[in-house]
């Protein structure tokens, strides 16, 4: 419950921010999209529409960026599943992550496992 609270909170913070900001000049910033939620969907969504050329800014009110793909629940959906049913923006972050732990000497090249503190700073980099 103390958590629902505290995302409640940040949520309505971060409302009021961009409500006042025009009337205050406090952080006055013009982006082309905003995306508020950090989860995998809300960081692929940030991404594609910056790799559009557009200026983007990224509201995430929780510690870690990447919801359950960064947590690893998303491990059993390529473990044991079809590899091939994945592609896209999702390929491309399990393979940076590969790439990055070297998992190519085991005759792999995408990762379906990380810890959330290296998720969570890939999806920052990226």
């Amino acid at each position: 419950m103390c958590e629902i609270k505290r995302v409640m909170r940040a949520a309505a913070v971060t409302c009021l921010m961009l409500v006042l900001a025009p009337v205050s000049g406090f952080g006055q910033q013009i982006y082309d999209v905003v995306v508020y939620g950090g989860t995998s969907a809300g960081v692929i969504s940030a991404i594609s529409a910056a790799r559009e050329g557009m200026t983007v800014a990224l509201i995430e009110p929780g510690r870690h960026l990447g919801g359950m793909a960064a947590s690893g629940l998303s491990a059993t959906d390529i473990e044991y599943g079809n590899k091939q049913v994945i592609g896209g923006y999702a390929l491309e972050f399990y393979t940076r992550v590969g790439a990055h732990y070297g998992i190519d000497q085991y005759g792999q090249d995408v990762a379906c496992t990380t810890s959330l503190t290296s998720a969570s700073k890939f999806l920052t980099k990226w």
